[in-house]
């Protein structure tokens, strides 16, 4: 019983003791907090020793520890705000980067048959674009103000061509069904049998080649084109002869850049573009023929220039041109680029992602929407509106 007394009386002391401790703490807290209020700068400063201590970023822990020199917490302090102010600037670029250009271009690690892509377009122009029997050039120039006016015309059509200063007066604008003529004089079907006398597709000799050509008018001159996409699914209005539409009777679009290869193209095996497989392709035999040369209009050389384009878009100066000589071989190797874009990407606006899908773009000349044939018709638009006439070889209504 005494023992227990004992330990009653000293309950209340230990209960006494605590709290004077936890009165004495309180006391401390609000002084500090007044010396706080009282000086905003000493409250500042407390916090960031506190957040120095306490946060895991490498190096602000050395600004506050109390045994550190000074030379090292100035050193800590450059090393820190040239860090952390580099990650600054490059996280705001990237931010920046995001909110002008959202849609990313990555690599597409699936590997892709050669089937599901068109084989190039080739476009052959030849050094060779008047014929003598044609027009005589040289009669031309000595006897100028005696012409008739359709050889007033075909002579200007030369020197377009030709690219040769003109003797007499500024030329007239040339209208569409001249140049259907004009090509069908100089560029008409016995020429390009003449010309093109070799077709082998995937090493099957073709027979009557010029039946897969085209002939186009491009800054070279009178060309003929192969595998290019027929010229009434190109053209909203084409104005140059067709002869493979004479040949491809069916009259069906069996491929557009959005969509790829209608399902059942192949039951239309002769609807360009080809396709091809493997390491197949094309080879060309040309013949330069020399008898009915017009000396005056050669452009340069006596071979052919070639374009190998998109097979849905005009030839010209973006694309890739290559010079082929006399009595030689040439061999081209062809790496296309594909590029797939996002149907998601449709609800995105077109100044978001930057890009324009098939149907979203109206163009006045062309009925497929490419970046190359979008800016053909810009060139040819801004010319017209500012001289009132365009080249020859641009597009026109």
């Amino acid at each position: 019983m005494f023992h227990r007394k004992v330990r009653n009386k000293q309950r209340p002391a230990t209960s006494f003791m605590m709290g004077v401790r936890e009165e004495r703490f309180t006391i401390s807290q609000l002084a500090l907090r007044q010396d706080e209020k009282s000086n905003p700068k000493k409250k500042l400063i407390n916090c960031l020793r506190k957040y120095c201590d306490a946060t895991t970023l490498h190096g602000f822990k050395y600004l506050s520890e109390p045994n550190r020199p000074l030379y090292e917490r100035i050193y800590w302090l450059v090393a820190i705000i040239i860090v952390y102010s580099t990650v600054a600037f490059i996280v705001i670029d990237q931010v920046e980067i995001y909110l002008r250009k959202p849609i990313l271009i990555t690599f597409d690690s699936k590997s892709r048959s050669v089937t599901e892509i068109p084989f190039p377009a080739v476009t052959i122009c030849s050094d060779n674009q008047i014929h003598s029997s044609t027009i005589n050039l040289t009669e031309a120039f000595d006897d100028f103000q005696h012409l008739s006016p359709e050889m007033r015309k075909r002579f200007e059509y030369a020197v377009y061509i030709c690219n040769f200063n003109h003797p007499g007066e500024e030329f007239e604008t040339f209208d569409p069904q001249f140049f259907h003529d004009m090509l069908e004089n100089v560029f008409g079907i016995e020429t390009c049998r003449e010309q093109i006398p070799i077709l082998r597709w995937s090493y099957t000799p073709m027979d009557t080649p010029c039946r897969y050509f085209q002939p186009i008018v491009t800054v070279q001159g009178a060309c003929l084109s192969f595998n290019m996409v027929p010229f009434s699914y190109i053209f909203r209005n084409p104005t140059t002869i067709n002869w493979a539409e004479k040949y491809w009777t069916d009259k069906i679009k069996v491929w557009s850049p959005d969509t790829g290869y209608i399902t059942g193209g192949g039951s239309y095996p002769d609807a360009p573009p080809w396709r091809t497989a493997g390491g197949n392709g094309v080879r060309f035999g040309f013949n330069i023929e020399m008898k009915d040369n017009e000396e005056l209009c050669s452009r340069g050389g006596k071979g052919f220039s070639v374009y190998v384009h998109n097979p849905a878009e005009m030839p010209g100066p973006a694309h890739a041109l290559l010079y082929l000589e006399e009595n030689r071989e040439t061999t081209v190797s062809v790496s296309p680029k594909f590029y797939i874009t996002d149907e998601s990407l449709k609800k995105w606006s077109t100044k978001e992602r930057g890009c324009y899908f098939q149907n979203e773009r109206f163009l006045k000349f062309f009925q497929i929407y490419t970046q190359h044939n979008c800016e053909m018709e810009c060139k040819a638009n801004f010319t017209l509106s500012i001289c009132r006439c365009a080249p020859f070889y641009f597009p026109s209504k």
